[in-house]
């Protein structure tokens, strides 16, 4: 968040060396320290401005001084830092706006959530550049009449305040697109259309929906850092030279131990280069990574609040809203939806290609504690629902089946705990369904054991080995549709009531993602979601960052849905194809962790 270790003091310092168009004194905040500044001012936020900033006129751009204790807003702010686009003061103290705040006639960006306004000045109305305003989670009981006047705001979002109405006058606006107004008490427009949704109240108000933006559509291209371990005898860099390895080591020409490739693919198992299948399992690997960890931008938020917070084509870590859910990990960092993947990844590296569900069990238990210590957790994020009531049962590590049935028997959940992990279970073996099937459901029925959950782990599971396979031609809409079949078919086994059966059906024939209802009520966690936002993002034919983009804008559970999708897709495309950027934005030592992890992999496959 800030790039200043503040204190309750800042001298100039500080202040050398920064750029001159922007001025950061935000603080960076963990989980407890976000908790703990909700509670009570923390004796290293800042209370008082720099008198440097007050003294003499400055060229700052952008101000960023969230995470602090300020309690108010110089009237003479707007004097001397007249040219600020972009400021950010939320998470502070303020209660109220002076009068010449409206005199910030360059602003565009105004972040003032999780402050204790009560009202705005009139001359707010003034700022005519400013096209997005966060004034939630306030104490606003009423607003500017003239709000609508403003000429260029696009994006409002006065949710979690305590309005009685919206001014009229937003129904006249030419340039308003959005606007969250939920948890408030409106009668007009009534609080019940105001909980819709922006398309609702703008509907009310002046019976016209926003426009969407234009996609962009972005393709890159990538190198795995592939290091081989010592399963071959030789290591050239020459991929032609390993490329006949490779051929060497399937026909047993000059290959080590099979002990050491337990999960080398048997001759003719598949039909994909040996190059192009290493890309496709990095990139199903990274693929889920990679959507995991955007997905966090977006997580648990309606699609209004999405739309409010990012815009399609600036989706990054760097833009992410920094709140009490997103503070409890950093950005550029996946969530608890690929820790788990990569659980079942090193269970499959350190018990030779053998799925167990009891060093499964007893691994889920330690990383629930302690998570990866070694990339700096102390404990496992995310724990929650089903998975926390099942790895506390007596009976979870020896019998860990037995007590996902104990804890299904006292409250029925096909929750998404399960489907979201399974991703590595299509590549081990991806030669022979049936193990991949009964490695899926033995993982699955770790922790949970609903007849739904199983079905979406193996029909994820199968989409993926189909694909490894190669055997269908995936930029082919009627041959993708042909793995979508046998995968459907797969996992219907293990469903017997009707209405289970159906719903599985109508998730694998969802055609866009408002089929899916990612934030349908009661249900933002239900298994089939993330299979169904995988099966949309394959039919979509889009690339990665467009698909993926499109996906976490619809919110909900975005990290679960985007890992899963992510994984088909990075699978489909391959890691040569991901985006490049949301690559080079991942933490450096989750990338080095990460790579290691698949090179032992793939050693272990007897890939080059």
């Amino acid at each position: 968040m800030g790039n200043i270790e503040s204190s309750g003091k800042i001298n100039a310092n500080q202040l050398r060396g920064l750029s001159s168009r922007e001025l950061n004194v935000s603080r960076s905040l963990g989980y407890e320290e976000y908790q703990q500044h909700l509670k009570e001012d923390s004796p290293n936020a800042l209370v008082d401005y720099p008198l440097e900033l007050l003294t003499s006129v400055s060229f700052y751009e952008k101000f960023d001084a969230s995470f602090n204790c300020f309690t108010y807003i110089p009237a003479e702010f707007s004097i001397y830092v007249p040219h600020l686009s972009f400021v950010d003061l939320s998470h502070n103290r303020l209660s109220y706006l002076p009068d010449s705040f409206g005199y910030l006639f360059h602003l565009k960006t105004l972040l003032l959530n999780n402050n204790r306004l009560q009202g705005l000045p009139e001359t707010f109305c003034l700022l005519a550049r400013l096209q997005k305003a966060d004034l939630s989670h306030n104490q606003l009981k009423c607003l500017p009449q003239n709000l609508g006047n403003m000429e260029s705001l696009q994006s409002l979002n006065v949710s979690y305040n305590e309005l009685e109405a919206l001014p009229l006058s937003l129904g006249k606006s030419k340039s308003l697109k959005l606007i969250l107004a939920i948890f408030n008490k409106c009668k007009c427009p009534p609080q019940q259309i105001c909980n819709q949704g922006s398309e609702s109240v703008l509907a009310y108000l002046r019976n016209q929906n926003p426009k969407e933006p234009e996609e962009k559509l972005i393709v890159r291209y990538n190198e795995f850092p592939r290091v081989r371990g010592d399963v071959l005898v030789l290591a050239p860099s020459n991929p032609h030279t390993a490329r006949a390895q490779y051929v060497q080591t399937q026909t047993n020409t000059n290959a080590t131990s099979r002990i050491k490739t337990p999960l080398r693919p048997p001759a003719n198992a598949h039909y994909l280069p040996p190059d192009e299948l290493v890309d496709k399992i990095v990139g199903c690997l990274y693929g889920a990574a990679i959507g995991d960890a955007i997905g966090l931008c977006t997580e648990f938020m309606m699609p209004d609040e999405c739309r409010f917070h990012y815009d399609n084509d600036l989706l990054s870590w760097e833009n992410m809203v920094k709140d009490r859910h997103r503070s409890k990990w950093q950005r550029g960092d996946w969530t608890d939806s690929f820790d788990q993947t990569m659980l079942i990844v090193e269970n499959i590296i350190h018990w030779a290609g053998v799925v167990d569900e009891l060093e499964f069990a007893k691994s889920l238990l330690t990383w629930c504690k302690h998570g990866f210590p070694e990339l700096g957790d102390t404990v496992g994020r995310g724990v929650r629902g089903v998975l926390a009531k099942v790895v506390c049962d007596p009976q979870f590590l020896s019998d860990p089946h037995g007590a996902a049935r104990s804890v299904a028997n006292k409250c029925e959940s096909p929750s998404n705990g399960a489907v979201m992990r399974v991703a590595a279970l299509g590549i081990a073996h991806f030669h022979d369904l049936n193990e991949v099937a009964t490695n899926a459901v033995r993982i699955c029925k770790a922790t949970h054991c609903d007849p739904r959950c199983i079905a979406s782990c193996v029909a994820v599971c199968i989409i993926i080995a189909l694909m490894l396979q190669g055997q269908h031609n995936l930029m082919c809409k009627s041959s993708l549709e042909e793995i979508l079949v046998k995968a459907r078919e797969q996992g219907q086994l293990y469903l017997v009531e009707p209405f289970h059966q159906k719903d599985f059906h109508h998730y694998f024939n969802c055609q866009t993602w408002e089929d899916v209802e990612f934030c349908e009520p009661r249900l933002t966690d239900y298994t089939f979601k993330p299979l169904g936002a995988g099966v949309v993002a394959l039919r979509s034919m889009k690339d990665y960052k467009t698909t993926i983009t499109e996906l976490v804008m619809q919110g909900g559970h975005a990290t679960c849905n985007a890992t899963v999708a992510g994984a088909m897709l990075g699978c489909k495309v391959g890691y040569s194809e991901l985006p490049r950027d949301w690559i080079a934005g991942l933490l450096p030592k989750q990338v080095t962790w990460l790579n290691a992890k698949i090179n032992s992999l793939l050693d272990m496959m007897a890939l080059p």
